[in-house]
């Protein structure tokens, strides 16, 4: 098998090469091992939005679709933050 993931909190193990791979092989399975990809505000935006629509979107609308990669982003460092937390508590006990 391959990587663990999480889905809405639930764990699925997927199949993966490289590094992550590896260690996700190695690794218990009670232990996640994250992607090693992190898409940032835009490609979130485009991938919602649809690649073509965004770029027509950059052209045409330029300030709303920096409004939205701005929110995106906003969004993106919150989720960050809270599974950070979470990391810090589960490994090391409440944050100070």
């Amino acid at each position: 098998m391959g990587e663990h993931s999480s889905l809405l909190g639930v764990a699925i193990r997927m199949p993966s090469t490289g590094v992550s791979g590896s260690l996700a092989a190695a690794s218990p399975t009670d232990c996640r091992i994250s992607p090693s990809i992190l898409r940032g505000p835009s490609d979130v935006t485009a991938g919602g939005r649809g690649q073509n629509n965004f770029f027509r979107d950059r052209y045409d609308v330029p300030r709303l679709i920096g409004a939205v990669v701005a929110r995106v982003n906003r969004l993106l460092i919150n989720a960050l933050d809270r599974q950070f937390r979470q990391f810090v508590a589960a490994n090391w006990g409440p944050r100070v």
